[in-house]
């Protein structure tokens, strides 16, 4: 047995305002199951996939992992955390495109830190950086940007500790997910294999085969992590030399050409660190499942918003494999929670194609609004609303959809966006089919 004066900093996971210094009794093997904690339960535990990473550096030698899952230095929802030996000083990269939006110093357990939102549900933590992050929250960052460097404040050892989570405000939020990093798709593990089961003593090398790709496609398949997911589905590789040749393919030949010009022709790096991409959340909203399968802005999307799940999606002509599908007969109202917000006057106009089904009949009102409370469905507020009648057109048709302008203050401003599609008791008849939502904005 020995007496060891153990610091809070070295059990990451939970942000207290001091580091507290503990006088323990300690045997050599009881520390690693002091710190073993909660993200060994279901729901906790959770891959990142379809979420193209990159590694925090850009250099091709190998480094080693101090400290893995776990390994008796990283509990609660920091459990799957990795520790990287990195010489002092060495440039910080984030591991995707986002936005810095939580930035600390001297903290207790991570010394000085910065986070990035991945703006698809995921945010990442470097910390122990040498210098205090000057970059403003809010900044768009991408692969190619020094978001710090490698430092020792927080810890008495030169690293960087990488975390990444779920649903995280700060560093070790107890009501965060802790998620497992392993789809960084440039490194190979021990110099043989992909970085996946990473333990304590491994060594990772970073590849060049991703430095080719551009920062746009990484952005988009960050932001749309099912387009991964569908691809290795349909037989594609997902690794990182083929994301150009899937996003051009994704975004296709035929499909919003203004936008897509620049992704076929590799120039599009602006568009993405300009772009606050929204993150679309599924969800209930009255009696119908909303499934989101493409996106709104000007990105597309390809085949559809929302699916209607009695409706087979299968062989639906050049609707591709998904599209939206409305029955006012059964009340039902489909709609979408975005994570964009509301700004001062600026004009909204969400719209779509549309087709009067079987019948070609059919009207439906557009709505727009924003959630009282974040992140929930349930909370909409109607902004406006505008009844939609194809009755009698043969075929497809662009809609004008539905306008809003927010004011210069108060009101929306701030809030979430919603879109909807009313049901028969707002105004809706008949069966309606949609196909390329667009949420789209402009000065009033």
């Amino acid at each position: 047995m020995k007496l060891f004066l153990v610091s809070r900093a070295m059990c990451r996971g939970v942000l207290t305002a001091l580091s507290l210094l503990m006088l323990t009794l300690h045997a050599p093997a009881a520390h690693a199951q002091a710190c073993t904690v909660d993200c060994s339960t279901p729901g906790c535990i959770n891959q990142a996939e379809g979420f193209p990473m990159r590694t925090p550096w850009t250099f091709t030698s190998s480094v080693s992992i101090g400290r893995a899952y776990g390994s008796g230095w990283h509990c609660a929802k920091d459990y799957y955390s990795l520790d990287f030996y990195l010489p002092l000083g060495t440039p910080v990269y984030p591991v995707a495109p986002g936005r810095i939006f939580q930035k600390g110093t001297g903290t207790a357990g991570y010394g000085n830190y910065v986070m990035v939102d991945h703006q698809n549900g995921y945010q990442s933590l470097y910390a122990h950086l040498r210098d205090p992050v000057t970059l403003e929250n809010g900044r768009l960052v991408g692969t190619h940007e020094v978001i710090g460097y490698v430092g020792s404040t927080g810890t008495n050892e030169v690293h960087l500790h990488l975390t990444l989570y779920q649903g995280a405000q700060w560093p070790g939020d107890a009501n965060a997910v802790g998620v497992v990093p392993e789809t960084m798709r440039d490194c190979l593990l021990n110099g043989s294999s992909t970085c996946s089961g990473l333990v304590t003593g491994n060594t990772v090398t970073r590849t060049s085969a991703c430095d080719t790709q551009s920062q746009c496609a990484q952005c988009i398949l960050s932001v749309r992590n099912d387009i991964l997911r569908n691809y290795r589905t349909w037989g594609w590789d997902p690794k990182c030399q083929n994301w150009d040749a899937i996003v051009t393919n994704w975004c296709g030949p035929t499909m919003d050409a203004s936008s897509c010009t620049a992704i076929r022709n590799n120039q599009c790096q602006s568009l993405c660190t300009t772009w606050a991409p929204p993150v679309l959340q599924n969800g209930n909203i009255e009696a119908t499942s909303a499934s989101q399968h493409g996106f709104i802005n000007s990105w597309g999307p390809r085949g559809a918003w929302a699916f209607h799940t009695s409706y087979p999606k299968p062989n639906n002509g050049d609707l591709g494999s998904k599209f939206g599908y409305y029955s006012a007969g059964t009340t039902e109202t489909v709609g979408q929670l975005l994570s964009a917000r509301f700004v001062a006057n600026t004009r909204y106009v969400f719209s779509s194609r549309a087709s009067g089904g079987l019948d070609n009949l059919g009207r439906i009102p557009y709505q727009i609004g924003y959630a009282s409370v974040d992140n929930n469905l349930g909370s909409f507020v109607l902004l406006n609303s505008q009844t939609v009648n194809i009755d009698n057109v043969t075929g497809w048709v662009q809609t004008q959809g539905v306008s809003y302008t927010t004011p210069f203050s108060g009101g929306p401003i701030g809030k979430q966006i919603i879109v909807r599609l009313g049901d028969g008791s707002a105004g809706g008849a008949s069966d309606i089919w949609f196909d390329n939502f667009t949420l789209t904005t402009s000065a009033p």
